[in-house]
């Protein structure tokens, strides 16, 4: 408010109307409100929630600073806190990574901290790694991005099925590495649409869980570099508040992911992945269930090759797990003062199997979270183990056989992993007829062998010639061939009313298939009569040619031979007159 005589009071009179309307419109329900005076926040300076001034119009000339975030610091158990040292051990906190902070007194909290809204996020990391938890997370953590057309572009390189070989945290420290086998060590599947599920299942089972699923993008920064973002819509740990922003470089089947060494959100790690399968890739994004038990659960099922993954869970923001930031599941633990609630909700909402499709419609389980299952049959369309599937246009519905409906909209859809394909059409009976008869004709022209090609005998008048309709050929063994005897005059002339009577029953179309077979098998015959004979002449050229050649030489030598028996040279020629 303005420096004038007064201003306090007025800033008074304002606050009691201000909070009791924002009150009855479902706002200011923590009771957050403070009158402060003097030269550093003004002569007069009442901190109150947004819905107080969206209930009540601010005084004349009063200047609204926002947005702030209010923090209320509460302790684990409801143990009593030492306001004092609460705030310097935040303010230290938040001092050493550049936030702006100030406390103010509260009724009704141990302590509240202001912090700028854009601050906010550098706060929630750097209070959950010093061993505080923070939420909810929604607040804190950076919100999901929106679908981007051109995915499938960008993500190209990233596409398939991918295994961990290691991994270091900070640089330079190998904290996991994994059998190289991927039925055992982490997988990660990512699909065209940016939607990636990654399983993480420790061997021992009393470990804990790090699978994770959501949405991955290829994002521009400066200097033409390209970083890879990806966001946790399910996750078996709490957040962090961090963003998972990664510098990627490819040697051919192998990725190492490094975090991004700047800003105040980034881990400090490094991943190397090999691919063990390309695709094709289907993807399935978690819709509904039916009944549900609680709030409800996220989930993504991705299909890639021969392998499938599933995570299913609370999303970010919801519950206990997914709903505060914190650093690990332990730290959680020793905020809330109850180590088994976290625990049985992970247990009991979370979900994360990974296993091969052995053929469409037919799945079998290769690990299992919270579980030693595996080479169990999870699916199978045949059977009904597993429940029905039914697969639409934009969705796929599957019915569990406890009775849950499952709809999971559809974001790629490269094969089918759920139906069997469908049979091919066998090819129709003239077509494979027209066929075997011209594998025969060229097996028998390929044969060394003698071989005969069988035609009835056809009838036509004369002074029209009317081309035969075609008989298959018959190939024979090479045997002696009879001389041909005239057919009888009858005979010719009955097989021709026979022969015209069944043409005239096939329909045109079959005519002309049968035509076109018959001057294919005209032509292919007579090329190859050509190329023989060609070959022939050639051969007898070539050995003429050679015959030449050596009674010429034969010749030359016995003339020089009588020539130096005789002792006589060659006369000189005579000169021209």
């Amino acid at each position: 408010l303005p420096d004038r005589k007064g201003s306090a009071c007025e800033a008074l009179d304002w606050l009691a109307t201000a909070l009791p309307a924002a009150r009855n419109a479902g706002g200011a329900k923590g009771g957050i409100a403070a009158l402060a005076s003097g030269c550093s926040l003004g002569a007069a300076a009442v901190v109150v929630p947004e819905s107080a001034i969206r209930a009540v119009t601010p005084p004349k000339g009063a200047q609204i600073d926002q947005p702030w975030a209010a923090l209320e610091v509460t302790s684990a158990g409801g143990k009593s806190t030492d306001v004092a040292a609460a705030l310097s051990a935040l303010g230290s906190v938040l001092s050493g990574v550049g936030v702006r902070w100030r406390a103010l007194p509260a009724a009704e909290a141990c302590c509240i901290m202001l912090v700028r809204e854009e601050d906010l996020g550098a706060a929630g990391v750097a209070f959950a790694r010093s061993g505080y938890a923070i939420g909810p997370a929604v607040r804190v953590c950076p919100p999901r991005p929106a679908e981007d057309a051109a995915a499938a572009s960008k993500n190209a390189q990233y596409i398939g099925a991918w295994t961990l070989l290691r991994r270091e945290e900070p640089v330079g420290k190998t904290v996991e590495e994994p059998p190289t086998s991927p039925e055992v060590g982490p997988i990660r599947l990512q699909a065209p649409s940016g939607v990636y599920v990654e399983v993480r299942i420790p061997q021992n089972g009393d470990s804990v869980q790090a699978s994770s699923a959501g949405t991955h993008s290829v994002v521009d920064v400066s200097g033409g570099r390209k970083m890879s973002v990806r966001h946790r819509v399910v996750d078996f740990r709490p957040p962090t508040g961090r963003v998972l922003c990664t510098q990627v470089k490819f040697d051919r089947e192998v990725m190492a992911e490094l975090s991004h060494p700047r800003g105040r959100y980034r881990d400090e790690y490094i991943e190397a992945w090999t691919r063990i399968q390309t695709g094709p890739v289907a993807a399935l994004e978690l819709v509904s269930e039916q009944p549900s038990e609680g709030p409800p659960r996220a989930g993504y099922w991705l299909f890639c090759g021969d392998r499938f993954a599933r995570v299913m869970g609370l999303p970010s923001g919801q519950g206990l797990v997914a709903g505060t930031c914190c650093t690990s599941l332990a730290q959680l633990e020793t905020c809330l003062g109850d180590a088994s609630a976290a625990r049985t909700e992970l247990r009991t909402r979370y979900e994360a199997i990974c296993g091969r499709i052995e053929a469409p419609g037919r799945f079998r389980l290769g690990r299992e979270a919270w579980s030693g299952r595996s080479g169990e049959l999870l699916y199978d369309q045949a059977s009904g183990v597993g429940g029905a599937v039914s697969v639409g246009q934009s969705e796929v519905v599957h019915r569990l056989p406890s009775g849950v409906e499952q709809r999971w909209r559809i974001r790629d859809w490269g094969f089918d992993p759920f139906r069997p394909a469908a049979p091919q059409a066998v090819a129709s009976a003239p077509a494979a007829a027209v066929q075997a008869v011209d594998s025969d004709d060229e097996s028998s022209s390929c044969s060394s062998s003698l071989s005969l090609e069988v035609k009835a005998p056809v009838a036509v008048p004369a002074g029209a010639p009317v081309p035969a309709a075609p008989v298959p050929a018959v190939v024979v063994p090479a045997q002696p061939v009879p001389a041909a005897q005239p057919a009888p005059a009858a005979p010719a002339a009955a097989a021709s009313r026979s022969r015209s009577s069944s043409s005239s029953s096939k329909s045109s179309g079959q005519k002309a298939k049968e035509r076109k077979a018959s001057r294919s098998r005209k032509d292919r015959s007579r090329n190859r009569r050509r190329r023989k004979a060609s070959d022939s002449r050639g051969r007898r050229r070539r050995r003429d040619d050679r015959g030449r050649r050596r009674r010429r030489r034969r010749d030359s030598s016995g003339s020089e031979a009588a020539a130096k028996a005789n002792g006589a040279a060659a006369p000189a020629p005579a000169p021209a007159p």
